[in-house]
Formats: structure tokens, C-alpha cells, sequence
């Protein structure tokens, strides 16, 4: 995994990716949270001591290019939040599947011997131009609303360190960010367009901008098995569709252990996801966590979410 480009050097943390044989390692090496800024604003020398109280680097402000900004009436607008599409490849393969059998189905309707056949093309049609509108709606609608209420339910203070585990071009990240005072969100990402379109450092960025949240949000890179941070770095943890995109079951156990350990004592987690969360509340019960609490489903986001809360013991 390669640094992000446009990322500043200092605030790209090293990647924990082991060797294929060493994968599956439940206790990986700690890796010094780089994040952190001396008092003079630079990075932390080589082997000096990290104080856990100072504030998380400012990330530098997105100034998007006149041309960039819609206009009205010859005045400049600041630019909206755009937080992408989940899952593009699947709306584009459940829209044009419907496409295709709405028309078969229409064309082969006018033959009277194949007008059943036709009758089920196109409500086979119609059903995967459907799923593709409840996707798009989710995406554009429903996750926020289900981010409103995840952050109602997690009740944060304003002065909390909020790490958001996979997040993308910054939904959950800026939110939390919108609720905080003296507080910090930091945001980490590998950056994939798979699973949402447009997904990099610079759109999250201009999100942040776009939100007013330059001065409490730093994104950085990383894999979320193997989280760049210290040990009870982070008063709460977020995550929201994104453990579910780990394929293995191992891995996805190892994800859910790497949240708890960057968790400070007493501190907060939330995992919105739409499969598995079973196995996330399984995995902290092994860990020796008892306050752990399972939603049931929210219909915001399609396909629906569970989420997973809880709070880190001594």
C-alpha cells in the first residue's frame, strides 16, 4: 500500500501490512502514532516522547479554483458536500440488468405466444431498476440520516479524539467533526473507489472544507487490520459500511480488535454495517468486553444496517 498522493509525508502513517504469512497475526508490533505535533508545530524527533494531550496536526484548508464553484448571478457559491455513491459498480450492474429485460420484454410482447414471457421480463426489469433507485436513495439520502442518528445515539461532548475507521469522503468524519469544540476526528482510509465512487484524499477534503471543519478534521492513510495508531489513542471509534467489505472472516475479527485497541478505556465504539454485526459483537464478548449492544434493523440505508455499541472495560 502506497501513500496517498497529495498527502503530506508526516501525516501519511507507516502502512502495518505484514507479509502474507504473517496475515493473520492477532497481535501485531505497535507502530508510534505519527499524527501528533510537537509544541513548535513539526513532527515528533526520532525516539522522543510523545504527549498524549497534544492535538492531532491541523489538515491544510481546501481552496477549490474559481472555475470549481457554481455561480449565480455572477456571485461565487461555496461548494455542497458531495459524499458519493456506495456500491457504483453494483447500481450500474442492477440498472442496466433491468434495462436490458424491461426492453427484451417490451419488444417481445408484440408476439402474443411470448407475451407471459415477456410479462416476467419486464417485471424482473422493473425490480432491478428498483433495487438500483433504492441504492441511489440510500446513498444520496438514508446515510445521512443514519449518520445523524448514530451520532445522537454515541452522545458526544465536544471534546472528544474521534477516529472514523474507513471514512471514505468523510460522511461519519465530518459530522462528528460539526459536534466537537476543543475536540478532534481524524479520518483513515485506503482510499478504494470500489466500494464508493470518487474516493480519495481530495474529495474528502473538499468536504471538509465544504463542511467548516478544516480546523478539527486530519484524514490520514492506512488499513483498518492494521490501524498507524498508539494504543488507547481515541476517546470513540465510528465505523459505518465498512468491515463488511473484508471478505475473510479472520480479518474481519482482526479489524473489530484493532478498533478496541486504539480505544482508550471507557471509551466508545459504533459499527454500522449490513452483515455481520453479529460477529463484531461476538468478537468484543471474546475480548472480555460486556457492555456490547446489537440494533435492530435501521431502514435509512438499503440494503438495512444493524449497529454495534459498546463501551472499552478496564
Amino acid at each position: 500500500m502506497h501513500r496517498s498522493e497529495g498527502l503530506p509525508v508526516w501525516a501519511s502513517a507507516p502502512h502495518r501490512h505484514p507479509p502474507e504469512t504473517q496475515r493473520l497475526n492477532t497481535n501485531p508490533p505497535s507502530v508510534p502514532l505519527i499524527l501528533r505535533l510537537s509544541k513548535e508545530g513539526c513532527p515528533p524527533q526520532e525516539g522522543a516522547e510523545h504527549d498524549t494531550r497534544l492535538p492531532l496536526p491541523r489538515w491544510p484548508a481546501y481552496r477549490p479554483d474559481y472555475n470549481d464553484r457554481t455561480h449565480k448571478g455572477g456571485v461565487p457559491m461555496a461548494p455542497k458536500p458531495d459524499y458519493g455513491l456506495d456500491a457504483p459498480g453494483d447500481v450500474g450492474k442492477f440498472f442496466v440488468a433491468g434495462l436490458i429485460l424491461t426492453g427484451v420484454g417490451v419488444l417481445v410482447a408484440r408476439w402474443r405466444a411470448w407475451r407471459k414471457a415477456a410479462l416476467a421480463a419486464v417485471a424482473a426489469g422493473g425490480w432491478l431498476l428498483g433495487i438500483a433507485a433504492l441504492l441511489v436513495l440510500s446513498s444520496r439520502v438514508g446515510k445521512l440520516r443514519e449518520r445523524d442518528r448514530l451520532l445522537d445515539n454515541i452522545e458526544l461532548r465536544g471534546h472528544e479524539r474521534v477516529l472514523d475507521v474507513g471514512c471514505g469522503r468523510g460522511l461519519l468524519l465530518n459530522g462528528a467533526a460539526k459536534r466537537l469544540t476543543d475536540g478532534h476526528a481524524v479520518g483513515v482510509d485506503i482510499w478504494s473507489t470500489i466500494d464508493q465512487s470518487g474516493n480519495s484524499p481530495d474529495a474528502l477534503l473538499a468536504n471538509v472544507s465544504a463542511e467548516g471543519v478544516t480546523e478539527s478534521v486530519s484524514p490520514t492513510s492506512g488499513d483498518i487490520r492494521w490501524l498507524p495508531f498508539a494504543d488507547g489513542s481515541f476517546d470513540v471509534v465510528l465505523s459505518s459500511l465498512v468491515l463488511h467489505n473484508i471478505s475473510d472472516q479472520t480479518q474481519r475479527s482482526q479489524a473489530v480488535r484493532e478498533i478496541a485497541r486504539v480505544l482508550k478505556v471507557g471509551g466508545r465504539l459504533a459499527i454500522a454495517d449490513l452483515a455481520h454485526t453479529h460477529q463484531y459483537a461476538a468478537t468484543l464478548r471474546d475480548a472480555g468486553w460486556t457492555d456490547v449492544h446489537q440494533s435492530t434493523p435501521h431502514f435509512f440505508i438499503f440494503p438495512p444496517v444493524r449497529v454495534v455499541t459498546g463501551t472499552k472495560p478496564a
